[in-house]
């Protein structure tokens, strides 16, 4: 289960040979952990059945630049109204703030 939460936001780049390459988000622990060789090679045997072909997993770290990202970003006005601690919290895990509780007057 843990493997999975790992694979969550990795992307195929290519195939080639029996070679999958695989694309893991900037974080050095998803690659560490996923080239574990227990790890790694229980993922290629699962995605071996699944193909159905031998196949051999290699993991590169994707470099997402602000244009390619998919997620919508949040307007400027609404981020600079955050406290400083929620902005850092945003930025950090690269969140997104879906709805902003309501504002009570003390």
């Amino acid at each position: 289960m843990s493997l999975a939460a790992y694979l969550a936001d990795a992307k195929p780049l290519s195939l080639d040979a029996g070679d999958l390459t695989v694309g893991l988000p900037g974080f050095a622990l998803h690659h560490e952990v996923l080239t574990v060789t227990d790890n790694r090679r229980l993922i290629e045997e699962l995605l071996s059945e699944l193909a159905k072909t031998r196949l051999t997993v290699r993991y590169t770290i994707l470099r997402e630049s602000p244009s390619e990202s998919t997620e919508p970003s949040a307007p400027a006005a609404t981020e600079s109204s955050m406290p400083s601690v929620v902005q850092d919290i945003v930025n950090l895990f690269n969140a997104t703030i879906l709805d902003h509780p309501p504002r009570t007057t003390p």
